[in-house]
């Protein structure tokens, strides 16, 4: 996703990410592809156009939107799974702040 939101111009390609990733260590086109296209299945990434057959991907979020999503959804999985730890957790650290 880094590399997304770093490329992406508004779009990126498969190609674009592959040729980044290459560079700072050996990795297979396919791999660079199925990831991506996960990253689509699970709503992460859109396909917004296409270049010829290859799909243009643009990021779903940015990625301070992306990164406060994914905190507020961990918070409130912790939550539900250890209420009383997250009040401990949170009443310690708010005294702290004082």
């Amino acid at each position: 996703m880094e590399l997304v939101w770093k490329k992406a111009n508004p779009t990126v390609t498969v190609r674009n990410v592959f040729e980044a990733l290459k560079k700072e260590r050996p990795i297979a086109y396919t791999t660079v592809m199925t990831t991506m296209v996960r990253l689509s299945e699970k709503g992460l990434l859109k396909i917004v156009d296409k270049a010829g057959l290859a799909n243009c991907y643009a990021p779903a979020d940015s990625r301070d939107e992306f990164i406060r999503k994914s905190v507020f959804w961990v918070l409130k999985q912790f939550s539900r799974e250890f209420p009383h730890e997250c009040q401990e957790y949170f009443a310690k650290s708010k005294s702290k702040k004082r």
